[in-house]
């Protein structure tokens, strides 16, 4: 993601995520489910970490939390809406118009992300939301110093 940009990472992964499940509408049998849903696999966990890497760019240190706690339950909202979805579809079409539809919507996510998606503030002359000209953004871990004995010998605040 580093040499390549978020933006393309999480178009290229939602091919992935999309195709594979479309191809679960496919499925005869339980091991190409299986391979199939694999792929959807590969998609979805390919998509995480980079979507969390651009929340973290695009917001500021006091933002940055409130964005990160907003993305964690989305997908578990994503699953409940599914829930109440899905079964209309299935009972009206098939439970293979419900991969189809979902997997489609993967795909229309492909160009969304690929013509939404930035991969940094600062390349369009803008701070990430909550900074200011005067704020001094939080360092990155890597320009951090500190050992585990010295984040384990600190006093919890609360």
């Amino acid at each position: 993601m580093d040499r390549i940009g978020g933006r393309f990472v999480i178009s290229f992964f939602c091919l992935f995520l999309g195709a594979g499940t479309v191809l679960m509408g496919r499925a005869s049998d339980l091991t190409t489910a299986v391979f199939f849903h694999g792929i959807v696999g590969i998609g979805a966990a390919s998509i995480w970490t980079p979507v969390s890497t651009l929340i973290q760019k695009w917001f500021g240190g006091n933002k940055r939390g409130l964005a990160l706690g907003i993305l964690s339950p989305s997908y578990a909202l994503g699953f409940g809406l599914m829930g109440i979805l899905l079964p209309t579809i299935v009972n009206n079409y098939s439970w293979r118009m419900g991969w189809y539809l979902l997997g489609a919507s993967g795909l229309i996510l492909i160009a969304m992300n690929f013509l939404l998606l930035r991969d940094d503030p600062e390349k369009l002359g803008l701070l990430p939301w909550g900074e200011t000209a005067q704020s001094t953004p939080s360092p990155l871990l890597s320009q951090t110093s500190f050992t585990y004995r010295a984040i384990a010998k600190e006093p919890c605040s609360g």
